[in-house]
């Protein structure tokens, strides 16, 4: 009597089932091992995670999806270790109340466990970039986005509330502040002031047409008024990526709705919708839609499915505050001062940011704890000769550690200062 082979399969993703599915009809036993009774389809899982799907739509029973081949069970397990020498699977034992079998017996392995995050050596980065590869990952990640939107429905400030949130799918949040309708109407005047003075070089140049024809001369200039106005914007919105010169005078730039890249269709529409935004008189029906709209878009931008967003000023913090007027001897260290900027951490920094920005507020005994913590912490970074700190206070050298992690954008404040005293 002859001995059936015993292929064992681990894991119940595409690999795992299509390897399942070839041994239809061979003369093997099929073992198939998943953590889970159930095959997901993973390229529907964004739909899950947006609300738009139940997980019961992309979930099917792995015995279900099996049920027409006899030769295969499917057990629900976590395995622990392979034992290749013995060729044995050693399975987790797991719930008391579900036993099987503690080891699994094989002729043939199958590793179909399928793949995971990769954080590049960075585990800490999974608290703040969500995956996707479970069903788990896609309902938090639905759990957050209607959360969100219940947040943004009990919001009452009004600056927050005209603010476009957008959401990557690694989990980074940008949030971009939104030109308001008057905001953008001074954008188009200073444009509409650009248009009026190319069409009256424009008509300049037909005035010899017009000693021919005077019918031929106005045509051409209506006509060339009209490509324009029209080809003004979309060739410059393509050319500047979302901007004319009245949105880059005012700081302004058109982009996707999404966050998505700004196609040239989209730059079309916005544009050749601009005749019925401009109705009857000076941006009435677009100013109107603007103020009734929660992100501020014109007709032009609802059917491109654009919006504007303002370019926000760039916080530096005061030369002042971080250099004084004391000299940093750990300057003279660019070794150690480049390892410094490396292994200093954002979070970190901010926190002593704040610190030297509200010292003055502090009360003596926490400010000197504060320091203290703050001294030690970069200490433990990167250790400087004593030579560089001696008789250094905690807060002198907070100090300088800032400056030498913002020393680029630090040095360009203070020489800008410097400059503009000599001016004066």
């Amino acid at each position: 009597m002859s001995v059936v082979p015993h292929v064992v399969i681990l894991g119940g993703g595409f690999g795992g089932l299509y390897a399942a599915r070839a041994f239809k009809g061979a003369p093997v036993q099929v073992t198939l091992v998943d953590r889970h009774n159930y095959h997901l389809f993973q390229p529907m899982l964004y739909q899950v995670a947006t609300a738009a799907l139940s997980p019961g739509d992309i979930a099917s029973p792995t015995r279900w999806v099996l049920r027409q081949q006899k030769n295969v069970r499917v057990l629900l397990a976590e395995v622990d270790r392979i034992d290749p020498n013995a060729q044995l699977v050693m399975l987790n034992e797991g719930d008391p109340d579900q036993p099987h079998e503690p080891t699994l017996k094989y002729d043939y392995l199958i590793l179909a466990t399928g793949s995971t995050h990769a954080y590049f050596g960075h585990p800490e980065w999974s608290t703040r970039a969500l995956g996707l590869k479970t069903l788990d990952d896609a309902l938090e990640i639905r759990r957050q986005v209607l959360l969100s939107f219940e947040a943004a429905e009990r919001e009452q400030n009004e600056t927050a509330q005209r603010r476009l949130i957008i959401r990557t799918p690694e989990g980074i949040e940008f949030a971009l502040a939104l030109a308001g309708p008057m905001t953008r109407f001074l954008a188009w005047a200073i444009d509409a002031c650009a248009i009026g003075a190319a069409s009256s070089m424009i008509g300049k140049l037909l005035t010899l047409l017009a000693l021919i024809s005077p019918d031929l001369a106005v045509a051409t200039s209506t006509l060339s008024y009209f490509l324009l106005s029209i080809g003004y914007g979309i060739g410059l919105e393509w050319l500047w990526r979302g901007q004319t010169l009245g949105k880059r005078a005012l700081g302004l730039r058109v982009m996707d709705a999404r966050g998505l890249k700004l196609h040239v269709s989209q730059i079309v529409i916005r544009n050749v919708l601009r005749a019925v935004d401009t109705l009857p008189i000076f941006y009435m029906v677009g100013g109107i839609a603007c103020a009734v709209n929660r992100y501020s878009q014109r007709l032009g931008d609802i059917a491109a499915n654009t919006v504007v967003v303002r370019r926000q000023p760039m916080v530096i913090p005061d030369a002042g505050v971080l250099i004084g007027e004391r000299f940093n001897s750990m300057l003279e260290y660019p070794n150690l001062t480049a390892r410094l900027r490396h292994r200093a951490k954002p979070e970190a920094v901010e926190i002593a940011l704040d610190a030297l920005r509200r010292r003055d507020t502090l009360d003596p005994a926490a400010r000197l704890q504060v320091f203290d913590a703050l001294a030690a912490h970069f200490r433990a970074l990167v250790e400087f000769p004593e030579e560089a700190t001696l008789q250094i206070t905690s807060e002198q050298y907070v100090r300088n550690c800032i400056e030498i992690i913002l020393k680029p954008a630090v040095r360009a404040v203070v020489v800008h200062s410097a400059t503009a005293q000599e001016v004066s």
